[in-house]
């Protein structure tokens, strides 16, 4: 089961925990959705990393980065490929 919430532009995905877990597994995602053109996203990037210092939780930073068609899409199939959304198009 996954559950979803939002923190300042980024998205943290939970996993729920389960048995035959790894111990490499990430407890959680974090989905960052960024523009490496904007000043914001840069920002943003910096608050993000010192919340999650601060947190020490075992979390995986996603980023799909929308400056470019090609980045976007790289960044949406790591999304896919560790299995935070069901599909991709």
């Amino acid at each position: 089961m996954k559950t979803f919430a939002g923190l300042t532009g980024a998205t943290f995905i939970t996993l729920a925990s389960s048995v035959a877990a790894f111990a490499a597994t990430p407890d959680a995602y974090v989905v960052n959705f960024r523009d490496n053109k904007s000043e914001d996203s840069q920002i943003l990037d910096q608050a993000l990393l010192e919340a999650l210092t601060m947190a020490q939780a075992n979390v995986e930073e996603v980023v799909i980065d929308t400056s470019t068609a090609a980045k976007w899409e790289k960044g949406a199939h790591e999304a896919f490929d560790r299995e935070i959304v069901p599909v991709f198009n």
